[in-house]
């Protein structure tokens, strides 16, 4: 898993899921003691490093 922290400053993004997906992200995230945020990033991490997509690269800090 990635070390990058989400917080409420991270970017957002809306997403419309099929129905009942949420209801499995939600049972899954309650069986890995995750926020449902966190199971969903797991599991897009996952699939982008299968697929072989690099990490985007944080931005550096600005002062």
């Amino acid at each position: 898993m990635s070390s990058t922290a989400t917080n409420r400053q991270s970017d957002k993004f809306m997403v419309r899921l099929p129905d009942g997906m949420r209801e499995r992200l939600a049972a899954a995230a309650r069986a890995n003691r995750r926020s449902m945020n966190a199971e969903l990033i797991v599991h897009l991490e996952t699939a982008l490093a299968a697929s072989g997509a690099e990490p985007a690269k944080p931005a550096p800090a600005s002062n």
